[in-house]
């Protein structure tokens, strides 16, 4: 039993530490446990710094103050992820203070030059890390599970264009993803990933109101005449291959909803020129895979309509006692799976 506690302490906890850290560290800089910088709340200053310190001794076998710094710095882009987008949240003035102190704490361990010189180095981790965090749902301490706004988030890219970074794209009607060292085309292969990546039917919906939320930010583009064709290009390309996959039948009709709304902003008459006439290949192979995708709902309505009619004829003949023989129960093509399909419908 000593053994393995020693195990356990020795290769499993750190293990363990050091993989939640990206969500651990700031969950505990933005707790409502956080200090007051004046030393209005002594109480709460030592748990703040308590939880720091034990996470940081558990995880390095020391308790300096260098190891703390050391740790916050290689936590920087998490730590911002969280506070740009929580910050923004004006109706909660409690998460807002939260939110600035964690700041105030990062600045007090680390210094100003290094958290510039790191955050412009590691915006596109920040941007990423925001992107991750609308993607899953979580909660901070005394606030309950997080339901932001998708404008937060927004907003938090833009903080990381504008605070981290300085503007250097050679384009003078360059979007705000470019000064973060990503790009609307990078953000879309990235979240086409995670829902490729989907293990379940809830991870497929939160990755589909991702990409709804990049959707967002490409309507904001194409009105801003801050996208290139090729860009506005890839993203249509990627409606197609996203509203084809079997797999996403669940959050096509989000998708289809998101997509709608891009195609109003596109075909408006400040887009429709320079826009519009780039793309027409590109919206001519949409239009028919939404042909397709019609035709497979199609096709599947009509599939589930024969089941009912079907399983209906079934039961009519069973209560009267028309059945002839076996043939004629063999000879109907629905299955449970069909049956139970058809009463949703019917539902």
């Amino acid at each position: 039993e000593g053994v393995e506690n020693r195990l356990l302490d020795e290769r499993v906890l750190p293990t363990f530490l050091h993989d939640i850290g990206p969500i651990l560290i700031p969950l505990i800089l933005v707790s409502p446990t956080i200090y007051g910088l004046n030393g209005e709340d002594k109480e709460k200053n030592f748990e703040t710094t308590t939880y720091i310190r034990e996470y940081v001794l558990t995880l390095t076998k020391e308790e300096s103050d260098e190891q703390i710094a050391k740790i916050l710095r290689f936590h920087i882009r998490d730590i911002f992820g969280f506070v740009f987008v929580l910050q923004g949240d004006q109706d909660n003035t409690a998460l807002q203070d939260a939110c600035h102190n964690a700041s105030q704490y990062l600045r007090r361990c680390v210094s100003d030059a290094h958290i510039e010189r790191e955050g412009a180095k590691q915006a596109f981790l920040v941007l990423r890390r925001i992107l991750m965090l609308h993607c899953k749902s979580f909660s901070v301490a005394g606030h309950g599970e997080m339901c932001l706004d998708p404008k937060l988030f927004i907003d938090g890219i833009k903080c990381v264009s504008k605070q981290l970074t300085k503007p250097s794209s050679d384009r003078p009607c360059a979007g705000f993803l470019e000064p973060a060292g990503s790009s609307l085309t990078e953000c879309v292969v990235i979240v086409k990933y995670w829902l490729s990546k989907s293990l379940n039917a809830q991870q497929r919906e939160n990755a589909s109101g991702t990409f709804s939320l990049l959707c967002i930010i490409l309507r904001e583009s194409i009105e801003d005449h801050t996208i290139q064709s090729h860009e506005l290009r890839f993203c249509l390309l990627s409606f197609i291959s996203i509203i084809l996959e079997p797999e996403n039948s669940n959050v096509c009709p989000s998708i289809l909803e998101s997509l709608k709304s891009v195609l109003g902003v596109l075909f408006s008459a400040s887009n429709l020129e320079h826009l519009a006439v780039d793309t027409t290949s590109t919206l001519h192979k949409l239009s028919l895979s939404l042909l397709q995708v019609h035709q497979n709902a199609y096709v599947s309505f009509y599939r589930i309509c024969m089941a009912t009619f079907n399983c209906f004829q079934f039961n009519q003949k069973t209560s009267r006692g028309l059945l002839n023989g076996i043939d004629d129960t063999e000879n109907l093509e629905f299955t449970c799976n069909e049956q139970s399909q058809s009463i949703n419908l019917l539902k």
